[in-house]
């Protein structure tokens, strides 16, 4: 079941490759480099590393200090490129299509910061391969991320964060919203919010040294959310959502819209302002 399961996780990877690079997988410097190409002509987002833990996670943001007692936009990277065949993992998982970086740069809030994922658009040591695959929903890592917040609130001071997590990253936001009391709203894109659920569907290999997101969805129903699924997400079906709504107390809070057209990569970044001003942020 295990090779089974490692197989299938590798198709879908395989599958994103050939489709974002046509073949060959750029190195990490070119991934990189080709993120930053989206950055607007002029723009001054400020990059900067945070070191929680032991791992370097990457940000880039749009502000200086001018949103003090405002609400900063907290976007969080999808798994990116975690394996590179059926049997071997990626040694730099920095995405081929940054999608979460594309929903920042398309949010016309000026209170906005981007986080990557551990090992990506690497700065320094990286991390063991184990958190962009089997951990890379760990307590580990969920912790880095929660020292993260807290050193941005001493920087600038907001008054709370809304969360927004793309595939992956929704996994990553949801559980952190959990454990925190300054956390506005959540946001998920495509998440992955039933981890058993999503390795089930698809016959993968468990996420044994991961939490689950959907361990703490009776947790979140006081929190102001709502997740984004895509009709033809074949990747992140939407059951995996409705895996996660089930486990709350009261279902019906939880709030939650299907895109008909777009499907795990398209065409989210696009549409993000109009979806943005449709939501309502999620608040």
């Amino acid at each position: 079941m295990k090779r089974l399961g490692r197989m299938a996780w590798g198709f879908l990877l395989i599958l994103t490759v050939s489709m974002g690079c046509a073949g060959r997988v750029p190195d990490p410097d070119q991934r990189t480099l080709q993120a930053k190409k989206n950055f607007p002509p002029g723009s001054l987002i400020k990059e900067q590393v945070y070191i929680a833990n032991h791992f370097n996670i990457l940000s880039w943001r749009s502000f200086s200090g001018q949103c003090s007692g405002k609400i900063i936009h907290i976007y969080i990277e999808g798994d990116g490129l975690a394996w590179l065949t059926s049997s071997i993992p990626s040694d730099n998982p920095t995405p081929l299509n940054p999608t979460g970086l594309k929903l920042f740069l398309a949010d016309p809030e000026v209170c906005k910061l981007y986080l990557a994922r551990p090992g990506q658009y690497a700065q320094g040591q990286v991390p063991d391969r184990m958190y962009w695959t089997s951990h890379r929903f760990s307590s580990e890592v969920i912790r880095a991320y929660g020292a993260i917040l807290d050193e941005i609130k001493i920087e600038y001071s907001p008054d709370s964060f809304v969360l927004f997590g793309y595939s992956g990253g929704g996994a990553v936001a949801a559980i952190l919203a959990a454990q925190r009391s300054d956390i506005s709203g959540l946001v998920t894109v495509a998440g992955n919010l039933d981890t058993d659920k999503w390795t089930g569907l698809h016959s993968l290999t468990p996420l044994t040294g991961s939490l689950n997101p959907a361990d703490f969805a009776s947790d979140l129903e006081t929190i102001p959310q709502i997740h984004l699924i895509g009709g033809k997400d074949h990747n992140m079906d939407a059951a995996v959502f409705f895996s996660f709504r089930a486990r709350c107390s009261s279902p019906g809070t939880i709030r939650y819209k299907i895109y008909d057209q777009f499907d795990h990569g398209c065409c989210w970044d696009r549409a993000w302002p109009g979806i943005l001003s449709d939501i309502g942020y999620g608040l």
